[in-house]
């Protein structure tokens, strides 16, 4: 909760008192109503992070159960369950993401569709939690465009699993492709998610597979991610024999897209940032192995085979814990030190290689600074922030005495609900001397 955007949304959810949804997200106000109901019963702030922490993976949880025990679709189930452990380590401690949810809408929304085949009842009614369930999944998060078409293609390509007859999934198909397209405009309009939409040409998709991205993509398959091209491999392998060439053809051409979005988009990889957005590619390569390999195994080798890779990633998850834990202690060393030095609001200047590597990403500091320092019990809270020299002078000079250097703005002591958060109006902003 003291990393990035979790502390950055729970902070604006306390001092404005409804759902902070950015870039029309929506889908991520199932996680947000913890610290939005938790707030409006005025519970101490240890009780709002807390809650806050838990409503990532109890949602998760809650939709793998419904998928699971509701819906009667286990394999369904383990497909997602691979999504949140094949291609993750720094990216588990970055918990507000919204991709993640995204794709926790995106498996109920198939679960609920394929259910259809079984029981299937008034279809106007259908309609309608199809298109709350598809805008849910498609909104939270711009990379469902890339994985979600897949899925309705592996799925509803196959006589076996269709739940709709050709009439129900043309109007169906139509649907999903104008709530894609709305999407797609509202997204250019944006701010965050425009820059992320490639510019496409021949030459420019050509290079990508020479691309930095490219070359790290491939290392890190290798070396860190390994259960992802062996479970593809596999998967093929049993899809080539049960003659399901249309799925495999599906599959290629969705992962070959994926990888060029990619590369075309990033040309460096921040383990905790680009394995979020790589995540979703592993669907696409885990859905034949999940569909076509695990019903052919004997019971016993299929779970000692899923054992196997869960047991492998959760060790490398926890494995790469430590440096956050390391970011945690130091958040809280350097409010230490700023008691020490008397100063209520402080900066620190960006550029040592250590320090920056520690911080990984600076612009959350000043929410996570001011509820670290709320959760200690400091009235008023401290608060400090890290930049480039230049940068600091514009900034502090800017706020004076009176306020507080937010993430992307400046805050008096109006804005804060002072419940939780009070600042000091008497002082400037000061350098803090830190402790080598």
């Amino acid at each position: 909760m003291l990393f990035c955007d979790a502390s950055y949304i729970s902070f604006y959810i306390l001092n404005l008192d409804r759902f902070y949804i950015s870039e029309n997200r929506y889908g991520s106000f199932i996680t947000q109503m913890f610290p939005l109901i938790a707030g409006k019963l005025q519970l101490p702030l240890s009780w709002v992070t807390l809650l806050y922490s838990i409503s990532f993976n109890l949602f998760y949880l809650t939709v793998a159960a419904l998928v699971m025990f509701r819906f009667k679709n286990t394999l369904l189930a383990l497909l997602m369950s691979f999504y949140y452990i094949l291609f993750v380590t720094d990216t588990y401690f970055w918990t507000n993401n919204e991709i993640h949810q995204a794709v926790g809408w995106m498996f109920l929304f198939f679960a609920f569709v394929l259910h259809f085949k079984k029981h299937p009842y008034n279809w106007w009614l259908h309609m309608l939690f199809f298109i709350v369930l598809a805008v849910l999944a498609i909104y939270t998060h711009p990379l469902i465009l890339l994985v979600l078409p897949l899925l309705w293609f592996f799925f509803m390509s196959d006589k076996d699993s269709r739940p709709y007859n050709l009439p129900q999934l043309a109007i169906l198909s139509l649907l999903i492709i104008g709530i894609f397209g709305v999407k797609f405009l509202m997204m250019k309009e944006g701010s965050y998610d425009k820059g992320k939409i490639p510019g496409l040409t021949l030459q420019g998709i050509l290079r990508t597979f020479t691309s930095p991205m490219a070359g790290i993509f491939v290392k890190k398959l290798i070396t860190h991610y390994y259960f992802v091209p062996i479970l593809f491999i596999w998967g093929m392998y049993s899809a080539f024999r049960r003659k399901k060439f249309l799925q495999m053809a599906g599959v290629s051409a969705f992962m070959l897209g994926y990888f060029i979005a990619m590369c075309l988009t990033f040309d460096s990889f921040i383990p905790f940032y680009h394995e979020s957005e790589w995540m979703p590619f592993s669907i696409i390569a885990a859905a034949p192995f999940v569909y076509y390999t695990l019903p052919r195994l004997k019971p016993a080798t299929a779970t000692i085979v899923i054992a196997v890779i869960f047991t492998v990633r959760l060790i490398s998850i926890g494995a790469a814990g430590e440096k956050f834990t390391e970011r945690k202690n130091w958040l809280y060393a350097t409010l230490g030190q700023m008691k020490e030095q008397g100063i209520t609001k402080g900066y620190i200047y960006t550029g040592d290689p250590a320090t920056d590597n520690l911080i990984q990403m600076p612009w959350g500091l000043p929410t996570e600074s001011m509820i670290a320092s709320a959760l200690q019990g400091d009235r008023p809270c401290l608060t400090f922030f890290a930049d480039t020299p230049e940068k600091v002078a514009e900034r502090a000079g800017q706020v004076g005495n009176w306020g507080m250097v937010a993430s992307f703005g400046i805050h008096d002591l109006q804005f804060l609900n002072n419940r939780y958060f009070v600042i000091d109006t008497s002082s400037p902003y000061q350098q803090i001397m830190l402790k080598k």
